[in-house]
């Protein structure tokens, strides 16, 4: 996490009890193909890295990103 506050939970299905804040400076980690969800409060910058492919695949059609995925 670079700035801001940044939320994390793991799981398939949001579960607003079990985010995690990851302070500024932290880092959190996830195993291949494990189900996660995230959100800031207010503007934050959060840095991703990873070994490819990197894929995000978003759950529902109303979620950030999904009407652009056929383009």
């Amino acid at each position: 996490m670079i700035k801001g506050t940044f939320l994390l939970g793991m799981g398939a299905k949001w579960d607003d009890a079990a985010l995690k804040e990851i302070p500024v400076g932290g880092f959190a980690s996830a195993a291949p193909q494990m189900r996660h969800y995230a959100q800031c409060k207010g503007d934050g910058i959060v840095q991703v890295s990873g070994i490819g492919p990197f894929v995000v695949n978003f759950v529902g059609p109303d979620d950030a990103g999904a009407a652009k995925k056929g383009e």
